[in-house]
């Protein structure tokens, strides 16, 4: 009897631990059937400088800026499949064709800034012509794309190539770098 508890609790541990692993791949998680991007990027940059770079990449509508605190639209953005080596025929076709938008998030402190993607929509652009008409554009929630049956759970493409693309593309957007000096 005592044999059975230890393999039972065993399971439970083991169980409980590859819930849990499903949870987060490639800085996605799952939260309420909301897939969130959040990544923590270090910096030598002060909070007005990553502000004044963020604003200046063109690729946030900022909509606050609070103290230490930025939140901001991700203007619509490409998938960078190919930068990773990925080619048309071994990528997803939401990857391929879609635009990918979403709420940001930005906190900052020192020597470091956290991004917070919420909201991810995909847009794959389809055009259907009826009747000499045409029926285009429509944003879905990314956890369409990644989640099976909407639960907590990731589909396998998502966890093994989709999510690596993913985020390559979103990390890609919100590094901040200091510019050199231009003296012109």
């Amino acid at each position: 009897m005592k044999i059975m508890k230890y393999i039972v609790g065993i399971l439970m541990v083991l169980c409980a631990g590859t819930i849990y692993a499903q949870k987060s791949v490639n800085n996605f998680s799952v939260n309420d059937r909301e897939v969130v991007w959040q990544k923590v990027f270090d910096t030598d940059c002060t909070f007005d400088e990553v502000k004044t770079i963020l604003m200046e990449s063109g690729k946030l509508e900022i909509k606050h800026v609070g103290e230490n605190k930025i939140l901001a639209d991700l203007k619509p953005v490409r998938a960078l499949y190919r930068e990773l080596g990925y080619g048309r025929l071994t990528t997803t076709i939401y990857l391929i064709e879609g635009y990918f938008r979403a709420f940001a998030v930005i906190e900052y402190k020192e020597n470091r800034y956290r991004v917070t993607l919420k909201k991810i929509s995909v847009n794959t652009y389809t055009e259907t012509v009826n009747d000499g008409e045409v029926i285009t554009d429509s944003w879905n929630l990314l956890s369409t794309y990644c989640l099976k049956n909407r639960k907590e759970v990731y589909k396998s493409g998502f966890k093994n190539e989709d999510s690596k693309i993913l985020d390559h593309t979103f990390s890609k957007s919100f590094k901040v770098k200091k510019s050199r000096e231009d003296n012109w």
